[in-house]
Order: structure tokens, then sequence, then C-alpha cells
């Protein structure tokens, strides 16, 4: 019944910006019929201003209908909204601009959710793995969500070891079976009216990385290889997994500070030089691509953050 009901829900939120539209291209095609040149009686090549305000009227209104459906709707579209906002070029500025928010701005699920998913996929709850697990987020993104928690220590006076733990949405896999095949007639729909070239490799792409990233352990296993490739470079880190609180739909990693990449106010606040931290962001990703040919392909401002090195202009990359 509730996945019954997100079908209805995702319909009406894409039906109706398809409607709206719908309307806009009757009202352009009777303008453009009836709108004639007085002198030649031919058709003016250019829209009535008032038609053009009315269409970036309507882009705003639709972009927030959007941006509100998914953030309601979470799970699959907070995750292709994401993915619209970093490479929709075929769609107007003002949605990719709106849907940049979905990249940090993601309501978090409540704990007793978070708590059973756990319990399922571990066998056991937080609270017999972790001497203290913050019930609050971290941070919420589109699949899972982030709490911090720490480690029993080994030796007594030890001081407890900080981590990360991520866990996936409880029945996120049913929501997405269903979620996708609405984005599938949505695309179809969208490219009756506009002839875009791509939709179909957006579309696969999408399957192709909710299927990794709902797979923890193969999270876990990427997360090593490509610490591995960085060994020998001490100023681009990342967590360490935590295998005995880890699991397909649990992912336990070392607690890593740092401030956001995109942060550029608290950067430069703590003597380090923003142009350094760029030219090192994309010196790790050349390594990546052309000699690891191994590389993070989910580069979004929150997977990336920067702590100061031994001088200003040899920062230290974190690579969530």
């Amino acid at each position: 019944m509730k996945l019954l009901a997100r079908l209805v829900r995702a319909l009406w939120v894409f039906g109706l910006i398809f409607v709206s539209y719908l309307a806009q291209y009757g009202l352009t095609l009777l303008v453009e019929r009836w709108e004639k040149d007085p002198t030649t009686g031919r058709e003016r090549q250019e829209l009535p201003d008032w038609v053009k305000r009315r269409r970036k009227r309507l882009d705003e209104r639709n972009a927030d209908r959007l941006l509100r459906g998914m953030l309601e709707l979470r799970g699959v579209y907070i995750k292709l909204g994401q993915i619209l906002s970093i490479m929709g070029g075929f769609l107007p500025r003002v949605y990719t601009k709106k849907l940049e928010q979905l990249q940090d701005a993601v309501p978090p699920q409540p704990y007793d959710a978070i708590e059973r998913a756990f319990f399922e996929s571990l066998g056991k709850l937080p609270s017999e793995c972790f001497e203290r697990f913050d019930k609050t987020p971290l941070a919420a993104a589109s699949l899972g969500q982030v709490h911090v928690a720490w480690l029993k220590p080994e030796r007594e006076g030890e001081e407890a070891t900080k981590v990360a733990v991520k866990v996936l949405y409880p029945g996120i896999r049913d929501v997405i079976a269903v979620d996708v095949q609405v984005i599938r007639l949505a695309l179809h729909v969208y490219q009756w009216f506009v002839p875009v070239r791509g939709l179909e490799r957006v579309y696969e792409s999408l399957l192709d990385l909710l299927r990794r990233e709902t797979e923890y352990l193969h999270e876990a296993r990427c997360m090593e290889r490509m610490q591995k490739n960085f060994a020998r470079e001490r100023d681009v880190l990342f967590p360490s997994v935590v295998w005995d609180v880890t699991s397909s739909d649990v992912l336990t990693m070392t607690f890593m500070e740092g401030t956001k990449i995109n942060k550029l106010d608290e950067i430069k606040a703590q003597n380090i030089e923003p142009r350094s931290v760029a030219i090192r962001f994309v010196e790790s990703f050349y390594k990546q691509i052309f000699i690891d040919r191994f590389f993070h392909a989910d580069p979004h401002p929150g997977n990336f953050l920067v702590q100061p090195g031994r001088n200003p202009r040899r920062p230290k990359i974190v690579v969530l």
C-alpha cells in the first residue's frame, strides 16, 4: 500500500509539471498563429515578451515543484536530482540551480527506522556494537544516513575511537524498484516533446549507480582499493573500514575531520590557499582517471573535505 501511494505521488508530481508545459506549448502555438507582422502577414520569428515572461515564471514554479516533490519522495528522486544538478544540461538553468540544494539539504529519517535497519542487517542493536551512538544524524543522503559513534576500547584506559556509521534506509530496494519505473516513464514522455540525445544514458547510469550505492560491501572494498592507490601520497586521505561493524546495509569507517571543500571562507580562515586546494584536487583526479583507471564517481562537495597541511600551499584532501 505504501509503495502504491508513493507511485501515485510521484506520477502526480511529474504529471502536474508535464500538463503545465503542455498548456504553455499550446499557448505558444496559438500566439505563433495569431501574432503576425501587420505589414507582411507573416508569423513573427520572436515570441512576444509576455509569453517569454510567462515561460520563465513557469520554469521557476515547476523547479520549486520538482524540488519539493523530490524532497518529499526522497530515495531515488533525490539521487536523480543530484545527478541532474551536475549534468542536467538539457534542463533550464533554474532547475539545476534549485536541485543543487539536494547535494546536502536532505531531511533525515527518524532514529527508530535506522535502528531497525541496523538490527536487521547485523543482528545487533547499535548500543551493543558501540560504546556510544549519536541518534542525531551527522548527514542524510538519498539512500541512507550517517551517524557518529564511538567504538568500545579494546583495553581499559584507552580512548574510544570515533567512527562514522552509514546505514541504508529500510526497504529502500523495494522503493527503488517502483521509482525507476516512474522515472523511465517520465523520461520517455520528456523525449516526445524535447528531442534530446543522451537521456537513455542518464537512466542507465542512474540504475548502475543505484545498484552500486545500495551495496555497502562493494563501497567498502572500493574505499580500501583507492586508499592503497594513494598510499604513498600523504596529502590525500581516506577513512578506514571497520569490518566488524560493516555489512551490505551498514558501513562503519573511521571518522575524518575537515572543512567541506566548497566552504571558501572557512578554508581561508585556516590559512589555506583555495587555489592550492583546487590544484591538488584536480591532480588527485588525474591520478585516479589516467593512472589508476579507478575513480571517485560522485564528486559533489559533501564528499570532499580539506585539512591544513604543513604549509598553506600543500593542504590535505579528505575523500569520502
